[in-house]
């Protein structure tokens, strides 16, 4: 009896030791891989972040998954704000795989996902602005300016049926307010003005935007006159060459 006694309680001294084991050992891979510092939240931020913008794939992904990554991203952009621009790692994502995905998201005939898809490069600016020149740039002609311009014409009964499938008021106006939402910014159109239009390698985004806001801001009747004697000039352009 007394050996039983023995062996049993060797038995539970040896799984008692077995725990405290394994207890050493995930503290010590906890503070060698620092999951509790700052290198381990910026891992884990990272790997999220990576996990997010491959939802936001509209190819392979449906529209309640990229909408469901699209507001994880921008609530993690609110709230992160502009401390996450001193996260190499985080900015490398954001501006890469993150800004590519949103580029095609914001295609999207979902005005939701469209909406959503604004909000994020809003956001995008203003948390890591300092590293978004390029992007900027691309997000403001290939989304909130081409949708604006191709809209010139929709006092045309024909053309605006024509025009309908792929460019709606609705969305118009969400670009609209998101060009007002950037407008809010202080000192963005001198910044605009400053870093694009007086670098000869960048497109003049101030330029860009001044005129096709006062072009919207023109009454119809007036609109139709701009582009009438607009169409003139350029005919009688091509004559006098």
């Amino acid at each position: 009896a007394q050996s039983t006694n023995f062996t049993i309680n060797s038995d539970i001294e040896n799984g008692i030791n077995d725990d405290a084991n394994d207890n050493k050992t995930w503290e010590t891979a906890s503070k060698n891989y620092c999951f509790d510092g700052m290198i381990g939240i910026t891992l884990l931020l990272g790997k999220v972040m990576i996990v997010l913008s491959g939802l936001m794939d509209l190819q392979k992904n449906t529209l309640q998954y990229v909408s469901f990554s699209l507001t994880l991203i921008n609530i993690a952009l609110e709230a992160g704000g502009s401390s996450l621009s001193y996260i190499p790692t985080l900015v490398d994502i954001l501006r890469g795989d993150v800004c590519r995905h949103l580029l095609i998201a914001s295609q999207s005939d979902d005005l939701g996902i469209f909406s959503l898809s604004l909000r994020v490069i809003f956001n995008l600016f203003i948390s890591i602005k300092d590293h978004m020149k390029i992007q900027l740039e691309v997000f403001l002609i290939s989304i909130h300016l081409r949708l604006l311009s191709i809209n010139r014409n929709t006092n045309n009964p024909i053309v605006s049926s024509n025009q309908s499938i792929h460019v709606s008021l609705a969305r118009e106006e969400l670009v609209l307010e998101s060009l007002l939402e950037f407008c809010r910014e202080p000192l963005l159109m001198q910044d605009l003005y400053t870093n694009y239009d007086c670098d000869v390698q960048c497109t003049n985004l101030f330029d860009n935007i001044i005129f096709t806001l006062c072009y919207k801001s023109l009454p119809n009747r007036l609109r139709l006159l701009n582009n009438n004697n607009s169409n003139t000039s350029v005919t009688n352009n091509d004559r006098l060459t």
